[in-house]
């Protein structure tokens, strides 16, 4: 679960620097 969080964390950060 804590992986799939990371990963959604990361998938938010990539769109707000895009």
């Amino acid at each position: 679960m804590l992986d799939q969080t990371f990963g959604y964390v990361r998938f938010v950060y990539n769109s707000l620097l895009q």
